[in-house]
């Protein structure tokens, strides 16, 4: 199956607002899917796509929800700064969220000033 046909079956669950996984062994372009499905949504007027690479966060982050909490914003911070979502941006970073119930909070709020539908993707 090309590329561009995988693509369209994942554009489709997006677009069908399912939830989906890609689970393969390594070195079968796991990434590279991700990568080109970030960039054909982002293309888009109506989607926001963030890829989200866990293997670039310390070990420490998971040691408590503080640390947690202002990796995954780092996350956030690098994928929209790169996209020239400033409004986004400015909005993270007054964020002061020191648990999950704030954060989840938070990521509410975000959501909600965004025009866009948020596709997360996780890597």
């Amino acid at each position: 199956m090309s590329t561009q046909n995988k693509l369209n079956q994942i554009i489709k669950k997006i677009e069908d607002e399912e939830y989906f996984v890609i689970a393969k062994p390594r070195q079968y372009g796991k990434t590279t899917t991700l990568y080109f499905l970030k960039k054909e949504l982002n293309s888009r007027k109506d989607y926001l796509a963030l890829l989200f690479d866990l293997q670039t966060i310390s070990e420490d982050a998971y040691d408590n929800e503080i640390n947690f909490i202002e990796n995954y914003k780092l996350l956030l911070l690098k994928e929209l700064s790169a996209l020239k979502e400033n409004k986004l941006v400015n909005f993270i970073r007054q964020d002061e969220s020191k648990n999950f119930n704030e954060f989840d909070i938070f990521i509410t709020k975000l959501c909600e000033l965004t025009k866009h539908k948020i596709v997360l993707m996780i890597d």
